[in-house]
């Protein structure tokens, strides 16, 4: 039975790939992408808009189960529906499927943390804050990769992750189709690479972005090594304790700490505690940025943001390539 909530426009014959719209309140009609395209039909969605793939609109007969996280499943947690209303608030543009990962997806949050939000689209991806919800909008197309290829990330997602909206199961397929590699021995040598930052003759000039390098290094690293000895985990409390590092400890509890002068000595020496030896850059931030462009690119796009000038975090949508 339909329900005049809101209206979608299915994909009729001949119109090739264009993208459906999905849009809420029922008051906005269905834009035609094509000049066949008539039929019309009603399915409950969430707001803000969403964009299906033409491929995938068929499939909106069959809603996709939310996935959950297993850590919070276990426990019969799901996250505050306040914290869902906040984070689908803060998404702008439309989506093709919304997903939450980090502490508010464990359950394992505190009163001040941020709430983290996958925004899967087709187009623009990027990074973008609204209060305290950072969210991070993937190329569908960039996540199909990642699975595929083991992305560190990806078993992040698969492992905290609770799918807030997936209208057509794409994402949860994505999910699903990801593959364990043998081991993380290429994202520990980026991470190890991207670490040497810490340690430029110019470090000085770029303090702020270094930290938060640093920082960001720090708990992959950690993430990495957990996930490389079969044990992943994505908890920096329980990875903390897991490593049993002093020196990680404080490197992990960092993010949340006013910076203090020896920030970059502290997450330098703590790296060299879990990964062992990192050479030292003994140049500048440039000059190691170029030096590491070919064997080591992730760790020098890294080099390349701090060097773009002051940021609130990583742009992670330039980070996506596998392995990490």
């Amino acid at each position: 039975m339909s329900d005049p909530r809101t209206h979608y426009c299915p994909r009729p014959a001949g119109c090739g790939g264009a993208e459906v719209e999905i849009i809420h309140p029922p008051t906005s009609r269905c834009k035609p992408h094509d000049s066949a395209c008539s039929a019309r039909d009603t399915r409950e969605v969430p707001s803000p808009r969403v964009v299906v793939p033409a491929e995938y609109a068929h499939r909106m007969d069959s809603p996709a189960t939310p996935l959950v996280s297993a850590r919070a499943r276990a426990r019969g947690e799901t996250p505050h529906p306040d914290v869902i209303t906040r984070a689908m608030a803060a998404v702008r543009g439309p989506y093709i499927a919304l997903a939450l990962y980090g502490s508010q997806a464990r359950g394992t949050q505190r009163v001040d943390s941020d709430i983290d939000v996958l925004h899967v689209v087709s187009t623009a991806p990027g990074k973008y804050s609204d209060g305290d919800v950072n969210v991070t909008a993937y190329n569908i197309d960039t996540l199909r990769s990642m699975s595929v290829n083991g992305s560190l990330f990806m078993l992040h997602l698969r492992t905290d992750g609770h799918i807030i909206s997936d209208p057509t199961g794409v994402l949860k397929r994505i999910f699903d189709d990801y593959r364990q590699p043998p081991n993380f021995a290429k994202a520990i040598a980026e991470l190890a690479a991207a670490a040497r930052a810490l340690t430029v003759d110019d470090s000085a000039a770029y303090e702020d972005g270094l930290r938060k390098l640093g920082i960001y290094v720090a708990r992959t690293a950690c993430y990495a090594v957990l996930a490389d000895r079969g044990e992943p985990e994505f908890d920096p409390e329980v990875v903390s304790r897991k490593l049993g590092i002093p020196s990680m400890a404080r490197a992990l509890r960092m993010r949340l700490d006013p910076p203090q002068s020896d920030d970059l000595e502290v997450l330098y020496l703590a790296l060299l505690d879990l990964l062992g030896d990192i050479p030292p850059a003994e140049t500048t931030l440039d000059s190691l940025a170029v030096q590491l462009l070919h064997e080591s690119p992730y760790a020098a796009t890294l080099m390349a943001q701090v060097l773009a000038g002051p940021t609130e975090g990583f742009e992670y949508t330039a980070l996506a390539a596998p392995p990490i």
